[in-house]
């Protein structure tokens, strides 16, 4: 995190949910490990990790489609657009070997060109309906949206600002259903806006960040 992602992510240092719960530990010595490194050193590290799964050999076929699915780091970004095209050469060896969808989310849609990240199914991440618009002007179609609350249980809504564009809840957070099982987000792209409910052990801390990142533009209208 530290290392790759930008000072603009409002849940950086104040409530990221990877520094809290199972992968705060984690999180937390990758952080130690990558001090001193550049952001494209510290994604090659993740490329070699990558290219080097399974023994290098093909990736089994146990996903939902064939090839097993890859999400690229649980935590952190590809930190500038030479990190995006080495993580994207990834995903092209990762799909020779029979690798399904490669994903991500990315803070860094302002500054990195959507095509620099190839066949990665990256999801701009913003928090309010301006910044919805501005990802859509920079080419990327696939957004997730961060949330205090969704307005309705189970429904879409409207973000203000994004000219009267849907969100829908992310459907894992509603059911417990897998991103893998789901596919709406892997598998094309969406009219409609991911969201995600802020969460974490560190939720409180998170809601704050996202108060001051939202402002007025973030504002939610519930739709039937």
């Amino acid at each position: 995190v530290q290392a790759t992602c930008p000072n603009t992510c409002p849940f950086k240092g104040a409530g990221c949910y990877v520094d809290a719960g199972y992968t705060r530990k984690a999180s937390k010595l990758m952080d130690v490990a990558a001090v001193g490194k550049a952001p494209a050193d510290v994604i090659r590290e993740e490329v070699e990790v990558i290219d080097g799964a399974f023994g290098g050999a093909d990736v089994p076929q146990d996903g939902a489609q064939g090839g097993r699915d890859l999400r690229l780091h649980i935590g952190g970004d590809a930190g500038d657009e030479e990190g995006a095209r080495l993580l994207a050469g990834a995903a092209d060896r990762w799909h020779r070997r029979g690798g399904g969808v490669v994903w991500c989310y990315t803070h860094l849609w302002r500054e990195i060109p959507r095509a620099a990240w190839g066949r990665v199914a990256v999801h701009a991440s913003v928090e309010n309906g301006v910044e919805v618009e501005a990802a859509r002007r920079e080419g990327y179609w696939r957004i997730v949206l961060v949330v205090q609350r969704f307005p309705q249980a189970d429904g879409g809504f409207l973000i203000d600002g994004a000219r009267r564009l849907r969100a829908l809840p992310c459907v894992a957070e509603l059911t417990g259903v897998t991103c893998v099982r789901c596919r709406r987000c892997l598998d094309r792209p969406l009219d409609a806006v991911t969201a995600f409910v802020i969460h974490g052990t560190r939720a409180t801390q998170a809601a704050r960040a996202l108060a001051g990142a939202s402002g007025a533009q973030g504002r939610l209208k519930g739709v039937g």
